[in-house]
Order: C-alpha cells, then structure tokens, then sequence
C-alpha cells in the first residue's frame, strides 16, 4: 500500500521520464533535477524548524546556527539516502514489469509465426 502511494506520487510528478527500448528502460533525467531540489529544500526547512523550536525550549551549548548546520546536513543526507532507496525500488519494479511485458510479446510473436506457417502448410495441401 505504502509503495502504491509512493508510485503515484511519482508517477503524478512525471519525473523520471521514461523510454522504453526493447526490455531495457532508461532514465533521461539528471540524479540532482528540479523535484529533487524541492524535496532537499523542504526537508531544510523542516530541519531548521526542528532545531530552532529545540533552541527555544532549551538552548544549545554551541550555538544554534552550529547545530542547524549539522541538522541540515544530517537531514539533507538522510533523505537523499530515501530518494536513492525509493528510486532503486521503483525501478526494480519497472524493470520486473519490463521483462514480463518482454516475455508476453516474444510469446505472441511464437504464436503468430507458428499461426503463418499452419497457414502457409495448409494452402500447398490444399
């Protein structure tokens, strides 16, 4: 269910395009493009808004502008780190579903060459 949601999401961004190339896809966007930009921007600010509110409750030793550059970094990593590990798992699917299609239609190619050939057997019978 979890990973539905993700696909659609991701799907609805329409980010990675596809090309489909026989069994093969290829990803024409960039690793860094604009929809992932956004996503490193808003786990940011959800970042600096988090120790900021920990600032005020109670201050840090060094200082807050030091801890909010080590949240963010620390942020920034970790969901760059999901990003990667949802990507992976999205295209492992693709692909799963790629080669299945793949061996649909090379069945349906058997099925038709055979079906010609009966037809070719049958009118020099006849």
């Amino acid at each position: 269910m979890f990973f539905k949601k993700i696909l659609a999401i991701r799907n609805s961004l329409s980010f990675p395009s596809e090309i489909i190339e026989g069994t093969r896809i290829i990803f024409s966007s960039s690793f860094f493009d604009h929809d992932r930009l956004v996503q490193l921007l808003i786990g940011g600010g959800i970042a600096v808004t988090i120790t900021y509110l920990s600032h005020v409750l109670n201050a840090y030793r060094d200082g807050l502008l030091v801890n909010m550059n080590y949240n963010v970094m620390i942020f920034s990593v970790c969901n760059v780190i999901l990003i990667v590990i949802l990507e992976g798992w999205i295209f492992f699917i693709e692909g799963a579903r790629s080669s299945q299609r793949s061996v649909e239609l090379d069945n349906q190619v058997m099925e038709l060459q055979f079906e010609m050939l009966k037809k070719q057997i049958d009118s020099h019978l006849l």
